[in-house]
């Protein structure tokens, strides 16, 4: 029997090609992770901070953004606060509110990327 806040991705072909791409971006934000974590020296070199800083950017977005669309895909399912799409979407939204935020780090990259 399926918990009631189970996704039912094998329902529609659209959930299951989003729960897919979902998949994909999570993967890639890890990787981005672990690319960073294991060019880490100390003392830090060169731009590894600012690069540092873009990875943490990046991955914070494609974790709401993965966040929101698996709670649309869970629909009323999702909406108690114990569910783990609930936790999920709870848990990505906090990451903006850690320093810097999110706004100010897309500051900072426009900076880096279109000096004037």
């Amino acid at each position: 029997m399926t918990s009631p806040d189970k996704i039912a991705a094998a329902e529609h072909e659209w959930s299951r090609v989003t729960l897919a791409e979902c998949a994909l971006q999570q993967e890639a934000a890890a990787g981005f992770i672990d690319s960073v974590a294991r060019g880490e020296t100390w003392p830090p070199a060169g731009d590894y901070g600012r690069r540092c800083q873009h990875v943490k950017t990046f991955v914070t977005r494609t974790s709401v953004d993965t966040a929101t669309r698996m709670s649309m895909l869970a629909g009323g399912r999702s909406y108690g606060p114990h569910t783990p799409v609930a936790r999920f979407l709870r848990d990505a939204l906090a990451g903006p509110l850690l320093c810097p935020p999110v706004p100010n780090a897309m500051d900072a990259l426009i900076r880096d990327w279109f000096p004037e």
